[in-house]
């Protein structure tokens, strides 16, 4: 009886486990990358913004912020910059869901 009794609490963890997995992926909406460039310099009000291509992003908390410069070797090397950095005409790509931006990177 004893047995059965844990054969059916191990069945209902299990249970609420899968179903934790899959609400949580489902969830989960994928980003992409887009290109354009920057027509209003980022700002901060509550939240931290940008107007790429005259469309309003929203910076999320966790976002980086990347340059990519060629040297003269012909290699490529990529430095972390502040998001202050940013100045309006440059040509970015960025990582975004909706009109969120998870990354944004500056190629040069």
């Amino acid at each position: 009886m004893n047995r059965d009794k844990i054969y059916r609490t191990c069945r209902i963890v299990l249970l609420a486990l899968l179903t934790n997995l899959l609400l949580a992926t489902s969830v989960m909406a994928d980003t992409h990358w887009v290109q354009g460039i920057v027509t209003k310099a980022p700002w901060q009000e509550r939240y931290r913004h940008i107007m790429i291509d005259n469309k309003l992003y929203t910076f999320m908390p966790e976002a980086t912020f990347t340059i990519i410069t060629k040297n003269r070797h012909g290699d490529y090397d990529q430095a972390y910059i502040r998001w202050q950095q940013i100045k309006k005409g440059q040509n970015v790509s960025i990582d975004i869901q909706g009109r969120r931006i998870y990354q944004l990177t500056i190629q040069k």
